[in-house]
């Protein structure tokens, strides 16, 4: 069970390396989506799978799928809040994975011991499928969320706090 529930985090590092120049590429709406719905996916199949490395190689896959959330949350707040509220709101935010894993612990730990892990699976699944369909529907890119190549429309402020316009002053010191 170490071992399976590691596997998560391996994935989830890797992809929180280069998960912000994803997010800058695409937006953060489309990968906050395409998270939660390959997560969702990659869960609901373990149930379906034979044997330990299977599941340790979908858990990792739901991992490397999971791993840019935090960064497009947090892109999200940027968009979405001013500077007056963004650290509340990412506070906020951020209290989201220890309240899921919380919940989690409340709710699938009884449910493994009655029904087994397969049910417990299928319900993270489904839910991590549901979540990614509401950012989809619901959550619109705006401001500093949309794409670089939408940058014209950022605002003046946002194009001055971009990498693009301060690792040159960076580098001429």
């Amino acid at each position: 069970a170490g071992g399976i529930a590691s596997a998560f985090y391996v994935g989830s590092v890797i992809t929180n390396f280069f998960s912000g120049w994803v997010i800058d590429l695409f937006g953060a709406k489309k990968i906050l989506a395409i998270t939660s719905l390959g997560t969702g996916i990659a869960t609901l199949l373990i149930p379906f799978a034979s044997g330990y490395w299977m599941i340790f190689m979908l858990r990792v896959l739901a991992g490397l799928l999971a791993g840019p959330i935090f960064t497009a949350v947090t892109k999200c707040n940027y968009g979405y809040f001013s500077d007056r509220f963004r650290a509340g709101a990412l506070g906020f935010m951020s209290a989201g994975a220890s309240v899921g894993m919380a919940l989690s612990s409340i709710f699938f730990t009884p449910m493994i011991a009655s029904q087994g892990y397969k049910i417990a699976f299928i319900w993270a699944g489904a839910v991590t499928l549901i979540v990614g369909v509401i950012v989809w529907l619901v959550l619109k890119d705006q401001g500093s969320m949309l794409p670089l190549k939408n940058m014209e429309e950022v605002s003046e402020e946002d194009k001055k706090n971009s990498i693009e316009h301060i690792l040159p002053q960076t580098i001429k010191g």
